[in-house]
């Protein structure tokens, strides 16, 4: 739909070759739904309602979901059990924390009435951060006591960066979340990091 911009990120439980085929057929069902169906939510009620029947071995879908009205110049947020989303605020320089809501994909038949969009106040200069749990999650072990890198963390490295582009953003905090990892760690999670921004013309992007 030209006049609508979505993004949305999402975790699939486990690792390897099985929650790589449940991405993608989760990717699949999301793109073939939004080009006839108009409401966000409702599109990832449908995909959840398919994938319930295929997934196995309590294996779930995390998503969350941007849509982006041109129109209105309006930001909208569905969620299915994703972390929280990030916004920071231009105007003051804070961050505010949208917290996870609603029931990750292939956990119930039905989860329409766990499953609600809404607005995020979102203006020119603002910016938003998705995120997946394999970063403040990540763990290091300094003389014996392990620490993980978290939320605070995340978003002080957000509030580093002088200029606040996307680009910038993205880059600094997985400097960071490497930095803070070192060379002697070991992966043991997926990572994704979804930065964007509105530009002055309106036109939604992201990094």
């Amino acid at each position: 739909k030209q006049d609508q911009v979505y993004i949305y990120a999402g975790d699939a439980t486990g690792h390897g070759v099985t929650s790589g085929l449940i991405g993608s057929m989760t990717n699949a069902l999301m793109e073939a739904f939004w080009e006839v169906l108009i409401e966000w939510d409702r599109v990832v009620s449908e995909v959840n309602s398919l994938l319930f029947t295929r997934l196995y071995d309590a294996r779930i879908m995390t998503l969350a979901l941007l849509r982006w009205d041109t129109n209105i110049s309006r930001l909208y947020l569905t969620w299915a059990g994703h972390e929280h989303l990030l916004v920071y605020r231009a105007e003051s320089g804070k961050i505010d924390v949208y917290r996870s809501d609603g029931i990750a994909l292939g956990m119930k038949k039905d989860i329409t009435r766990h499953t609600h969009e809404r607005h995020i106040p979102f203006g020119a200069r603002d910016r938003f951060i998705l995120y997946s749990d394999g970063i403040t999650e990540a763990i290091r072990e300094v003389d014996g006591t392990k620490e993980k890198y978290g939320l605070d963390r995340l978003k002080q490295a957000i509030k580093n960066v002088p200029d606040k582009t996307p680009a910038s953003i993205f880059r600094n905090v997985t400097e960071d979340l490497s930095s803070f990892m070192g060379k002697e760690f070991r992966q043991k999670d997926d990572i994704t990091l979804v930065c964007g921004g509105v530009s002055l013309t309106g036109k939604l992007s992201s990094f």
